[in-house]
């Protein structure tokens, strides 16, 4: 995300991408957040948003999602650049462990 840069036109673009990346990799409830922290996402910045969120609603519940989203509306644009970059490194370090403890084939075990 364009922290510090002073450039806040393509943060809204970078939020609903990572909406999208977030939900694609099953981190819904991040995707949720993140969502909600930008009401400047639309389908002008990413085309599919509208079907992102509403698969994410049903995954999530509407209960959660409402409350997960809320979360989101919250938070001022530096609370979700910052919020952006946790998720993002939680996301690494779980990619991490995952390609050092590679699952066993049991069929050539």
């Amino acid at each position: 995300m364009h922290n510090g840069s002073g450039d806040t036109l393509f943060v809204s673009a970078d939020t609903g991408l990572l909406t999208g990346s977030f939900a694609r990799s099953g981190r819904y409830e991040a995707a949720a957040v993140l969502f909600a922290s930008d009401s400047s996402v639309t389908a002008i910045w990413v085309p599919e948003i509208s079907a992102v969120v509403a698969h994410l609603r049903d995954l999530l519940g509407a209960a959660e999602f409402d409350r997960l989203t809320g979360e989101g509306a919250a938070m001022d644009r530096v609370e979700a650049v910052r919020y952006a970059h946790e998720q993002i490194q939680l996301a690494r370090e779980d990619l991490d462990r995952q390609v050092e403890q590679p699952s066993i084939d049991p069929v050539q075990a």
